[in-house]
């Protein structure tokens, strides 16, 4: 089932252990599949990165996160923030929304 056009691209994230260098089997993928491009160690994956795990996430995120965001939205008091940008844009955005808040 594709979920908001979510779950059709899981599993996606794939990791070498020792160092922690992320690879996506969509947008980053090793040179060599199952194996780290730096290290050539064998690639491991999250137990829980896969499409029935992501879908208990997203329905647990619509019953119990949405609704709350829905009512602060009404009052006019939620903030948004565009999560896909740098760090340092989003931690920017948040401050500002903090300090607008005052």
């Amino acid at each position: 089932k594709n979920i908001h056009g979510h779950i059709k691209n899981r599993p996606r994230s794939i990791i070498e252990h020792i160092h922690r260098t992320n690879y996506n089997i969509n947008t980053k993928k090793p040179k060599v599949d199952g194996i780290c491009d730096v290290c050539g160690h064998e690639l491991i994956q999250r137990k829980d990165d896969n499409a029935e795990a992501f879908k208990v996430r997203l329905d647990a995120y619509a019953k119990q996160t949405f609704p709350i965001a829905e009512h602060y939205a009404k009052q006019n008091v939620l903030g948004k923030v565009d999560a896909l940008q740098s760090i340092e844009e989003v931690f920017a955005d948040i401050k500002k929304i903090l300090l607008e808040a005052k």
